[in-house]
């Protein structure tokens, strides 16, 4: 997600309207307590999926579609475990406004800092609710690491974030 945003903030032709009219509805769902994490969810996956196949990256739709046949991503997914929290919709809520605003703004670096802050809020949100390092965040880590990125970690907002594997001290999960 972070190449793509980087991408698409360096792209004039990227689908900033949608990618806007994306987050103005999450910010509407996640500004009600009662807000379905499902619903949520599928606002986050549209623009998961917007950003990557507009990134210009003729591999990364590939690598996404292949992320989404992992079993460990389909549950995270399918249960929507990192929005079961209404704190936790907000914050990612935020993430995607901070997204949205860079590439619209065509930062290139803030689009791909916010992208990898956006993907350390949820992979920290499913390893709270489940204790575990998803395998399928080990697989996007090594993605993004292969697809572009040339240091295992990154600094996104003060805080170090894992490209590569579990963050220290985390549990790993599955094979």
């Amino acid at each position: 997600l972070a190449i793509a945003a980087r991408n698409c903030a360096l792209d004039p032709a990227a689908p900033r309207e949608k990618l806007k009219e994306l987050t103005d509805e999450m910010e509407r769902l996640a500004a009600d307590p009662d807000t379905p994490a499902q619903t949520f969810s599928e606002r986050s996956v549209a623009a998961q999926t917007l950003l990557i196949n507009a990134s210009g990256n003729g591999r990364l739709p590939a690598l996404y579609d292949h992320l989404s046949d992992i079993s460990s991503w389909r549950m995270i997914r399918g249960r929507a475990t990192s929005f079961l929290k209404a704190e936790r919709r907000r914050e990612a809520a935020r993430d995607w406004r901070a997204i949205e605003r860079a590439i619209r703004s065509g930062d290139a670096g803030a689009a791909e800092a916010g992208a990898r802050l956006l993907f350390a809020h949820s992979s920290a949100a499913v390893r709270a609710g489940t204790g575990r390092y998803p395998a399928a965040f080990r697989v996007a880590d090594r993605a993004a690491l292969k697809l572009g990125s040339s240091s295992t970690t990154s600094t996104v907002a003060g805080s170090e974030v894992s490209l590569m594997g579990a963050p220290p001290g985390a549990p790993a999960a599955g094979p």
